[in-house]
């Protein structure tokens, strides 16, 4: 669907009727939109992870991102969450896009 479409959706999404059914929504980039959706109509928590139907089912999936994703959704509790890449190497860029998709849904 890409970025641009989930954007196009937003009005087709009975909001009531997903505030009533809570479910754990996981991604980042082309379902940023949706991320804001969930989080301003519907006061969902939602998580900016690798993308659940591509990167969390990849052989090569690390076992630290994995368990830290699991971590996060089954805590029963508050807390706050320090992670640390486990390689020290700079994270990449890919926050750009997150923000350019931001503005132009805020817009």
């Amino acid at each position: 669907m890409g970025g641009y479409g989930a954007t196009k959706i937003l009005a087709q999404l009975d909001f009531d009727l997903i505030s009533a059914n809570p479910k754990v929504f996981a991604g980042y980039s082309d379902v940023t939109a949706l991320h804001i959706a969930f989080n301003q109509l519907c006061g969902f928590v939602t998580y900016h992870t690798p993308m659940p139907s591509t990167e969390f089912i990849r052989q090569e999936m690390d076992n630290y991102t994995w368990q830290s994703f699991i971590q996060l959704i089954m805590e029963n509790e508050r807390k706050a969450y320090y992670l640390k890449n486990p390689s020290h190497q700079p994270c990449p860029h890919w926050w750009l896009g997150v923000l350019q998709v931001n503005l132009s849904v805020a817009i």
